[in-house]
């Protein structure tokens, strides 16, 4: 029984769950299961499982995560699966089994199609800034390129941080080429959009619910990750245009990358697909696809009316967030899928990739870099305050019927306490 708690926690927080809803988890099997007694510590990469019986021998069961990855799939699936147990729908032989399954599973998706989906991502961000076929094509290629070769890399074990580097260098390559077949075309809105691709895969509100929920240690361990490979992600471009510049190429790559002058449909339209590309690239369930579009163009249509408000993008991204928190949390309720896996989708073409783009080259460089991280923390700020606030109503409401769909909020110790009755004077270091 501790075997599976312990699996099924440890395959939440390889997911991107928060360390409170993966400790809710691990705690609400054992309870299912009679374990008393019980304590659960998480940290960014393990895992402490531990009770001890009132006539038997202590227990303790530590488990290391290897691996970190967005794989809203599987998230969904191990809290369905935990959901059912603890309403006594399978019993502990059954529900390890299926878990085995899960984690050895490839996914809803066939590879191939995963790899295309990378590459209609990048393509519908590029539409998002008004770019024409030829740079939208431009992105679609360079996207399934790292795509191919990010799995290459995996599979050799290269770090994060260089293969970061790698997908800046693509991405200004695919603007060389752009630049080779028209001197015209603006080739900014290739790395633009590749930028945006890669900053989603580095997005975690985890961490922000981490931080607002006290689970320091985990919060400031997955934000250090997220800057690190984005430094990979800088170098990499300014490797790439400084190796373009000295063989001669000049790129002549604007600092001035609008939005574009495209219809509102036709944007939203645009943004609707990015989202389902990436719901592709994320493994997120089939039955979630067309709810993560609508709100991603909802998202959008509250960006635009913010702006028209005169709030300034790091408010109208904030107040975007946050409306896809509230619906969020709803979607986990009327589709049955944790709320990151509708969230961080439809959150992707606000990314602050322009802004990235813009201190790269220099001009309003710290200003611009100083938008960029505010605009990424209103975006994880305003995203997590929409989600506490849609779950704090939900529960207070009483009408919560997935428990483990919706953000948990809750401060370190305050659940390990609540489901094995332990005192204060038995609190241990935590996060």
């Amino acid at each position: 029984m501790a075997d599976f708690a312990v699996k099924a926690g440890a395959l939440l927080l390889a997911s991107d769950a928060a360390a409170a809803e993966v400790v809710e988890a691990m705690l609400a099997v054992a309870k299912q299961a009679g374990i008393e007694n019980v304590s659960v510590d998480v940290t960014y990469s393990e895992l402490t499982f531990s009770y001890r019986p009132d006539n038997g021998v202590p227990y303790t069961r530590i488990q290391t995560i290897h691996q970190r990855t967005f794989n809203y799939g599987k998230l969904t699936d191990v809290l369905g699966l935990v959901e059912r147990f603890c309403q006594g729908q399978l019993t502990i032989s059954e529900a390890e089994a299926e878990l085995s399954s899960i984690t050895t599973s490839p996914g809803p998706y066939p590879w191939w199609l995963t790899r295309l989906a990378a590459g209609f991502a990048g393509g519908s961000a590029a539409l998002v800034f008004g770019s024409g076929w030829v740079v939208i094509l431009a992105a679609f290629v360079a996207n399934i390129v790292l795509d191919y070769l990010f799995g290459v890399l995996a599979r050799h074990h290269w770090l994060t941080f260089y293969m970061q580097a790698m997908a800046g260098v693509i991405a200004v390559l695919a603007a060389v080429v752009i630049h080779v077949i028209d001197l015209s075309i603006d080739s900014s809105r290739v790395v633009v959009s590749v930028i945006i691709v890669m900053l989603a895969g580095m997005t975690s509100t985890g961490a922000i619910q981490d931080a607002l929920t006290g689970w320091y240690v985990t919060a400031l361990a997955r934000l250090f990750e997220a800057v690190m490979n984005t430094i990979g992600l800088i170098v990499g471009i300014v490797f790439g245009i400084l190796v373009a510049n000295r063989l001669g190429v000049d790129l002549s790559i604007s600092a001035n990358v609008s939005m574009g002058s495209l219809q509102l449909p036709v944007i939203l339209l645009a943004s609707a697909f990015a989202a389902i590309g990436f719901s592709f690239v994320a493994q997120n369930p089939p039955r979630i696809l067309l709810p993560t579009a609508l709100l991603s163009a909802i998202r959008y249509a509250v960006y635009l009316a913010a702006g028209a408000a005169q709030l300034g993008s790091v408010w109208s991204s904030a107040a975007a967030a946050f409306v896809i928190g509230l619906i969020a949390v709803l979607y986990t309720q009327w589709f049955k899928a944790a709320a990151a896996a509708f969230a961080i989708c439809a959150i992707l073409p606000l990314l602050p990739g322009v802004l990235l783009y813009q201190g790269l080259l220099g001009i309003n460089g710290l200003t611009s870099l100083v938008n960029a991280l505010g605009t990424a923390l209103a975006l994880a700020g305003g995203l997590t305050f929409g989600e506490y606030v849609m779950s704090v109503l939900w529960r207070g409401l009483r009408l919560v019927e997935n428990r483990f769909f919706a953000p948990l909020f809750a401060q370190p110790f305050a659940s390990q306490h609540r489901k094995s009755g332990r005192g204060k004077e038995e609190k241990e270091s935590s996060d």
